[in-house]
């Protein structure tokens, strides 16, 4: 008689299926049931069963609980691009097999790459290259190939593991196991027109390269830019926008990363575990103070003409500390700052605009008093007197605070807020009064050379502490607000970032190290039916990779004090 296995779908419907088959093979034999999964949730592209992330292809082992990864939620759309840096990867081992491929950041539609030679030394390639490596992704894809996962003990063989898979010369992420303190490894295989190829992930990839159809490849010296697909339509690439400010912060971040001799998590574990996380800190934060003082002397030089600048960028950049960092700055240089920060503006909670599901919406440009916000602006222009607001963020209620403002000749006004690039809340000052900054936290510190440290997951961990610490919210109220908030960013901040007079990177290539100890319990108490989940295991599984940093020894003017506390600015 045949062993059946009990699995629950979503909690809701229970099926009995043949034990031995995989998550794609139930999915194909019990159609209707997850049919109309499809229809609540979307298209899948891994598995939740219980508390781990799977791949399609794999097979349950016992009864438990099932929910679908769809394409578009967080830890969907990263099995995504995973699995297409994958199929560059096997790709340039085949069309250039002496180099390899270091993943560095997104960059609008896509992620910019670099490629190295045997040495280590980065080359760029041409074009007719660039068409080889195109050409031969396509092939991949063309032949469906199925992507396997492999899970290695770092306390067994893995050299011996890979050589009975016999790819042992194709692997990618062998010396990981090595340098990290991690269980488990996994490995993910695939074998194409008779060439093995095997990489460490951190996440689930799709069960065969011929699922993500939609790709591209721009020659982007030094490097090059692989387009990622529309995520309604994985067979067809998203529109390639140059964004030549941003491209230029991620470049001078990397030079900063090489000053600091710091290319991985690893590179940073090991300064953390040879006692040199001290110099680090020192060091990076002696970087972002060098680059407020660049963007206060340009100010200076302006301040004929400049008597407004406007600090916007995504939720958790640490706007409002750069912000008081640079009044600072600009103290120093004789001129009078006077800081505004728009979140005093927000509308009493009772009235902050609902999205279609009923949830409030604070990243709108609606959630803010705007008529009062302008009114104010223009008052503090024309050299009137201002009382500012303040929000309280426990009570969801707009305050008088007491503080009465008034401009001088010497004066300059520093307004902050994630819509103050937005041309709707300045429209009546003239442009050249304006001085524009955007502030995000664009990380680059990556695991290894394929594995990615997304640069929103930098600010999605900042402001789970901060939200816990400060604003009377939960990790669980954070992530189930955090699709509203990249919406928002999408919708109403990126889109101004390229008016920019300046950009200002805010990560430190320490933080997730003083983060980890802060947020690693608030997502370990999230259980494993919850829906925000399968985000919170991924969350974790980054972070096991990082050796922690005690907070006490972060200097206080520091952007990181703005979300564990500990600042010498009042927020």
């Amino acid at each position: 008689m045949e062993e059946k296995l009990s699995l629950s779908l979503h909690g809701a419907v229970t099926i009995e299926v043949q034990r031995g088959l995989s998550f794609l093979q139930i999915m194909d034999n019990y159609r209707d049931a997850f049919e109309n999964l499809r229809k609540v949730y979307g298209e899948p592209v891994a598995i939740q069963f219980e508390d781990e992330l799977l791949s399609l292809n794999e097979r349950p082992n016992h009864d438990g609980r099932v929910c679908l990864i769809t394409k578009r939620s967080f830890l969907g759309e990263k099995i995504i691009q995973r699995t297409l840096i994958y199929i560059l990867g096997m790709a340039l081992v085949k069309v250039l097999p002496e180099h390899s491929l270091k993943v560095l950041h997104s960059y609008g539609a896509g992620i910019f790459c670099v490629v190295r030679d045997s040495k280590g030394n980065r080359v760029t390639l041409k074009e007719n290259q660039i068409d080889a490596l195109r050409s031969e992704m396509r092939k991949i894809i063309d032949l469906n190939c199925e992507i396997k996962r492999i899970r290695i003990d770092r306390r067994g063989r893995t050299d011996r593991v890979l050589e009975e898979l016999n790819i042992a010369q194709n692997v990618v992420g062998k010396e990981v196991i090595e340098r990290y303190r991690r269980k488990y490894f996994d490995f993910f295989v695939s074998e194409c027109d008779n060439f093995s190829y095997a990489e460490y992930s951190t996440i689930p990839l799709l069960p065969s390269t011929g699922l993500v159809k939609g790709f591209d490849l721009k020659n982007y010296p030094p490097g090059l830019v692989l387009v990622l697909p529309k995520l309604d339509n994985l067979d067809e690439p998203r529109e390639f926008e140059e964004i030549p400010a941003l491209f230029q912060t991620f470049h001078e971040y990397s030079r900063w990363l090489s000053y600091l001799k710091v290319d991985t998590i690893a590179d940073l574990n090991e300064i953390i575990n040879k006692g040199k996380g001290d110099e680090l800190i020192s060091i990076a934060e002696a970087l972002h103070e060098r680059k407020i003082i660049e963007i206060a002397d340009e100010i200076s030089r302006r301040m004929k003409e400049v008597k407004l600048v406007l600090i916007a960028g995504p939720s958790s950049a640490g706007k409002t500390t750069f912000s008081k960092r640079l009044a600072i700055q600009l103290r120093a240089t004789g001129i009078n700052p006077i800081t505004i920060s728009m979140d005093d503006y927000f509308l009493d909670r009772e009235y902050t605009p609902v999205t279609e599901d009923g949830r409030k919406d604070f990243d709108s440009p609606d959630a803010l008093d705007k008529e009062l916000f302008i009114s104010h602006l223009r008052a503090l222009i024309n050299g009137e007197e201002v009382e500012l607001p303040k929000y309280n963020f426990h009570t969801g209620k707009r305050e008088k605070s007491g503080r009465v403002v008034r401009m001088t000749e010497d004066s300059v006004l520093i307004v902050e807020g994630i819509h103050a690039l937005n041309p709707v809340f300045s429209a009546s000052i003239p442009s050249h009064m304006k001085f524009k900054v955007y502030v995000s936290a664009l990380a680059q510190l990556n695991i290894d050379d394929k594995n990615r440290i997304h640069t929103t997951d930098n600010r999605l961990l900042r402001r789970m502490v901060r939200d816990s610490l400060f604003r009377s919210y939960g990790v669980l109220d954070t992530i189930r607000q955090w699709p509203l908030v990249r919406r928002g960013e999408v919708n109403y901040i990126f889109p101004y970032q390229n008016t920019a007079d300046a950009m200002f990177n805010s990560a430190l290539p320490y933080e997730l190290a003083v983060l980890k100890p802060f947020v690693e319990p608030m997502l370990k108490t999230i259980p494993y039916y919850y829906p925000e989940y399968p985000e919170a295991k991924r969350l974790l599984d980054v972070l096991e990779h990082i050796e922690p940093i005690t907070p006490t020894r972060i200097p206080p003017n520091s952007i990181l004090r703005e979300f564990i506390g500990g600042s010498i600015f009042e927020y």
